[in-house]
C-alpha cells in the first residue's frame, strides 16, 4: 500500500510540474561570452516570461554577470517544441577593473516535454557592451550561444 501511495504522489507531482510555468537550471555557453550561468525563468502570462541569469565568464578576467531578458514565447503547433525571442540588459563586474553594462538580445529554440518537468534550450545571445572598462576586454558587439537545462515547477 505504501508503494502505491508513493507512486500516486509521484505521478500527481510530475503532472503538476509538467504544466508549470517557472523553471530553474543552468545555461552553459560559448562564443565571446563563454561560461556557466544559473538560470531562472518566471512566467509573465501564457506566452511571455522573464529570464534572469547569474553567471561567471572566464573570457574576461573573471567577469561576473547578471542578465535580465524579457522573452516572447511561441510553440510550433501542438508539439513540445517552441521558440523564443527577447531583449534586456546585462550587468557585470570585472575583477579589479569595475562594472560593465550591455544591451542584450536572445533568440532560441526549446524542447519542453509535456510528460516531464524538464526544459532544454539552445539559444544565441548577441549583445552590445558600452560601459565595460578597457582593462577587462572588448567593448562593442559580442555574442554567446548556450545550451540550457532547467527543471520546471
Amino acid at each position: 500500500m505504501k508503494k502505491v501511495l508513493i507512486l500516486l504522489v509521484t505521478v500527481v507531482a510530475f503532472g503538476f510540474a509538467a504544466n508549470a510555468q517557472n523553471a530553474i537550471g543552468v545555461r552553459l555557453g560559448g562564443g565571446t561570452a563563454y561560461g556557466a550561468e544559473i538560470s531562472y525563468q518566471h512566467a509573465l502570462g501564457a506566452a511571455n516570461r522573464l529570464e534572469v541569469d547569474l553567471g561567471f565568464n572566464r573570457s574576461k578576467d573573471n567577469y561576473i554577470n547578471l542578465a535580465g531578458i524579457y522573452q516572447w514565447c511561441n510553440k510550433f503547433g501542438s508539439t513540445d517544441f517552441g521558440w523564443f525571442i527577447g531583449g534586456g540588459l546585462n550587468l557585470g563586474h570585472c575583477a579589479n577593473h569595475g562594472f560593465g553594462v550591455a544591451v542584450a538580445f536572445q533568440i532560441g529554440l526549446e524542447f519542453t516535454p509535456s510528460s516531464l518537468p524538464l526544459q532544454l534550450t539552445l539559444d544565441a545571445r548577441p549583445s552590445w557592451e558600452f560601459l565595460l572598462p578597457s582593462e577587462c576586454g572588448y567593448r562593442g558587439f559580442g555574442w554567446g550561444g548556450a545550451l540550457g537545462v532547467r527543471y520546471r515547477f
